[in-house]
């Protein structure tokens, strides 16, 4: 069973001119009432009207709420006219008396005048939005570039101080030690510097280089434990032609601390 379809059309009017010169009367008095200074004259005009005994209860709300309306509305009666202008002067037609779009806006929606506008608008958003692409492209190349710079500063630092940890002596076994005693004999002077007691350490270390000794002759002790304390012994022996003992009053030339520099 099919059903009809009634499509109906409603017209809605709209002021006239004269109506609309009431409102604008009735705007400018409520402006010449209004107190800049008091946001809230709701209270006073409450109470004025409470000693009117010839008006209803009825009376007194409605002229109660047009004054909060008209002249505490902080402004809102005055953009509800100033956007009805703006509709009347853009979107009205004003040969009818009823709502109704001017007849070139109308003319407008028929020929699709605005399809190239919004196509044009899309298209300059795309291209905006494609030169921020390559921008922040650009942007992220750059701070890769500057990464990569980075990580090959980090590696040419690690290549120069294994550089100038690499022993200045023959490259044998014994240039091994003495390049792992200035290693540990620099660590030892920026963690213990001067005044120190490099002599009784010097004597100390010697001493655990005999017991390692002994302890590797009688297999309890790994080679790898004698040559740990040969390396301090020599990282002390280093340290004392470098800085000498200022405790014991052991103070090397500087040709010696010039050298080992």
């Amino acid at each position: 069973m099919s059903r009809k379809t009634i499509t109906c059309t409603v017209t809605t009017a709209r002021p006239n001119d004269k109506e609309m010169g009431l409102f604008y009367k009735l705007y400018h008095a409520a402006q010449r009432v209004e107190d800049r200074w008091c946001p809230n004259t709701v209270g006073p005009i409450a109470n004025e009207l409470s000693y009117c005994p010839s008006l209803t209860r009825q009376e007194k709300m409605f002229l109660l709420r047009a004054w909060q309306v008209l002249v505490d509305g902080s402004g809102g009666f005055g953009r509800f006219m100033g956007a009805f202008d703006t509709y009347v002067y853009n979107i009205q037609d004003p040969a009818v008396d009823h709502v109704a779009y001017k007849p070139s806006l109308i003319q407008m929606f028929c020929d699709a005048e605005l399809l190239p506008v919004v196509i044009e608008a899309y298209q300059e958003a795309l291209a905006a939005l494609e030169d921020k692409y390559h921008q922040t492209d650009r942007l992220q190349k750059t701070i890769d570039s500057i990464r990569h710079s980075i990580d090959l500063d980090h590696q040419r630092i690690a290549d120069l101080e294994r550089r100038l940890q690499q022993p200045v002596v023959p490259s044998d076994y014994f240039a091994s030690l003495v390049a792992k005693a200035r290693l540990s004999a620099d660590k030892a002077m920026n963690r213990f510097p001067q005044p120190n007691y490099v002599l009784l350490k010097v004597a100390e270390e010697a001493g655990e280089v005999v017991q390692a000794a002994v302890h590797y002759a009688e297999n309890r002790m790994s080679w790898e434990r004698v040559e740990s304390e040969i390396v301090q012994l020599m990282a002390m022996l280093i340290r004392l032609v470098t800085e000498g003992d200022q405790v014991n009053g052991v103070i090397p030339p500087e040709s010696c601390q010039v050298y080992y520099g």
